[in-house]
């Protein structure tokens, strides 16, 4: 019995030393990411949102949420910039500029035509805030539509 085990320890590791490396991925880089790094720490405003929206299950091909945002600091935070991340995602008009103390709404639409099951998407939103740039994730469940 040792000997087998000896046999398998030695053959396993053989097999394992002989292995080709992965090759490494570089993930690119953020590119509006470092638009927004050009700005003093000391200049940025401070942004309220929340991050994470749970829509549970979804019978319709199509999800709206409004996203508030606000401006909690004492610098006007400027150039906000939604990025989606995928084509499905769409944005409509907001603010570009918040004054300290002011509210807006971001409404976004996401088209689940295509979808089924559980889902997640992402939005981007960047602006002269710490820490430059704030991601939304919507996830939720695209059952089958009713039948009628």
């Amino acid at each position: 019995m040792r000997i087998y085990l000896l046999l398998f320890i030695t053959i396993a590791t053989v097999l394992s030393c002989n292995k080709t490396p992965k090759p490494v991925i570089h993930l690119s880089e953020d590119q509006e990411m470092k638009k927004y790094e050009k700005y003093d720490k000391s200049q940025l405003g401070k942004i309220q949102l929340n991050s994470f929206y749970d829509v549970d299950t979804i019978r319709s091909s199509v999800v709206k949420i409004d996203v508030p945002v606000y401006n909690s600091g004492t610098k006007t935070i400027n150039d906000l910039f939604l990025k989606t991340t995928c084509d499905c995602t769409g944005v409509h008009d907001y603010k570009k500029t918040l004054l300290p103390g002011q509210k807006d709404t971001l409404k976004l639409s996401i088209d689940l035509s295509k979808e089924r099951g559980y889902f997640s998407k992402k939005v981007i939103l960047y602006g002269t805030f710490y820490p430059y740039k704030r991601v939304i994730e919507v996830i939720g469940y695209r059952s089958k539509p009713m039948k009628k």
